[in-house]
């Protein structure tokens, strides 16, 4: 159902059994014999009381937000060109990339007119020939389970697009007469919650190559942190034994509450391996396992806690899920 939003979790004991939520026509109860939270922040299990941490816990900080926008009327030759001229300038140093149009924002930091932490550019080549995605705005310091911190987060998200759509008339070879073919309708978040479950995913799960018995996908993204060491830094660590990494269904079991299941980045990981497995591909794959665990746990009138990996992983590969 579209236009209804969550409101409070139903619970019988340790045992979810549905939620309430808010329809067009008012309030109203669903029940459920498993629900799958794929919130992305981990509403479901926060309201059914399961135990949860907040981004980065040690360093008391949470990745920054990211609000894509799309481009087009650009001349690419003009702006492939000039990339291509600087390539040999591509660096990262301390942490922070240098790499697309960082030359262009040195000028326009020179000139007071730029104060995103970003020195450089994430641009991508779109569908038809002028046509880019821009991947550069940073708010600092969201917090996704407020409201009224992502609405001034998508304010200040807004304010840098312009900011970007200015440097890209005044700055950048073949965007003079750019145009905003698109913004997000909402914010990318990188982190919020992280649910306390079974098993909890480390980084050195991942960059060791560590494919757990009952893992539901195999990934080889790297652990990829925004800010953590300086507004400006983004840090890449990449597998170090091995060509992927196992993400075990456990991680998508919540502790304490039955009838639960956790799809996506609020999944049990700690804040560097989120950092990994928050992107797209393993978070299809993720909901890939999760409905499959939750349709055994319903046939088998059982709880998906006690479902047999070994079934859900012969399911995901008769149904072509890459296991390694």
């Amino acid at each position: 159902m579209f236009h209804t939003s969550l409101v409070d979790a139903i619970l019988k004991g340790d045992k979810i059994t549905g939620i309430r939520v808010l329809r067009r026509e008012g309030l109203a109860s669903i029940g459920a014999k498993v629900v799958i939270d794929a919130t992305g922040d981990g509403d479901v299990a926060a309201r059914a009381g399961v135990p949860c941490t907040f981004g980065n816990p040690e360093l008391g900080t949470v990745q920054p937000a990211t609000l894509f926008f799309h481009i087009n009327n650009v001349d690419s030759q003009r702006l492939t060109a000039d990339v291509q001229a600087h390539l040999h300038e591509f660096r990262k140093v301390n942490g922070v990339s240098y790499r697309a149009l960082h030359w262009r924002v040195e000028e326009a930091e020179a000139a007071g007119e730029w104060d995103i932490n970003r020195k450089s550019v994430n641009i991508y080549r779109g569908v038809h020939e002028d046509e880019w995605a821009v991947n550069c705005t940073r708010i600092a310091k969201v917090d996704a389970t407020s409201t009224e911190s992502l609405s001034a987060a998508e304010k200040e998200g807004r304010r840098q697009v312009q900011e970007l759509m200015n440097f890209f008339h005044k700055y950048v070879p073949g965007c003079e007469k750019a145009t905003i073919k698109s913004s997000a309708s909402t914010l990318g978040i990188r982190e919020s919650r992280h649910v306390m479950g079974e098993y909890l995913l480390t980084a050195d799960d991942l960059l060791q190559g560590v494919v757990p018995d009952d893992s539901i996908l195999c990934a080889s993204n790297s652990v990829d942190v925004h800010g953590r060491n300086g507004a400006n830094t983004t840090e890449y660590k990449t597998i170090q034994n091995g060509r992927w990494y196992g993400l075990p269904l456990r991680s998508l079991m919540p502790q304490h509450i039955d009838g639960l299941i956790v799809a996506g980045r609020a999944i049990s990981a700690s804040s560097d391996a989120a950092g990994a497995v928050r992107v797209m591909p393993p978070c299809m794959a993720m909901g890939h396992a999760a409905g499959i665990a939750a349709a055994l746990a319903v046939s088998g009138g059982t709880v998906p806690r006690k479902v047999d990996a070994g079934d859900v992983r012969r399911i995901l590969l008769e149904q072509k899920a890459f296991l390694g």
